[in-house]
């Protein structure tokens, strides 16, 4: 039972430091989390030249510090067909577009992460996806592809 007396005195210390220094008890500590998603290709099926995966929400006001994708299997079935990664409205701005058609590491980054640092919305969760773009022919004849992206955020 001391030992939960002195945890719990220790809490409350701590809490009363933190509304000294301008903070109250709701105050959410930041972190770094890092998340890894699988896109295959049965995602990205339609009738036209582009499609645009959701992989994460994420929230208001982070900071997006790395972004990376490994095409472990290349994507067939299209003439032609890049990844690029980044928020709805903008996908490339994270990853821009990299050849799929060939597996392996993929990592030129967009403005977001060389000029903005990663920083989005202050008042709202911001949709991050994975755009696949071909320019010849529609993406409903993928018949293979897996990869992987990666996200690292502050917040």
């Amino acid at each position: 039972m001391e030992d939960l007396t002195s945890r719990v005195s220790a809490l409350e210390e701590n809490m009363r430091r933190h509304r000294h220094f301008g903070y109250d008890q709701t105050t959410e500590i930041k972190s770094v989390k890092q998340f890894a998603f699988d896109v295959n290709y049965t995602q990205f099926s339609t009738a036209g030249l582009t499609q645009n995966v959701t992989i994460q929400n994420i929230p208001a006001f982070v900071e997006v510090l790395s972004a990376f994708m490994y095409v472990d299997i290349a994507f067939a079935g299209t003439a032609t067909l890049t990844l690029s990664v980044g928020p709805s409205a903008t996908p490339t701005t994270l990853l821009t577009a990299q050849d799929a058609k060939t597996a392996g590491f993929k990592n030129v980054i967009g403005t977001d992460l060389t000029t903005n640092r990663g920083v989005y919305s202050a008042t709202a969760n911001t949709a991050i996806v994975v755009r696949a773009t071909s320019t010849v022919n529609n993406l409903s004849l993928l018949t293979a592809g897996h990869a992987k992206v990666y996200l690292t955020y502050y917040g």
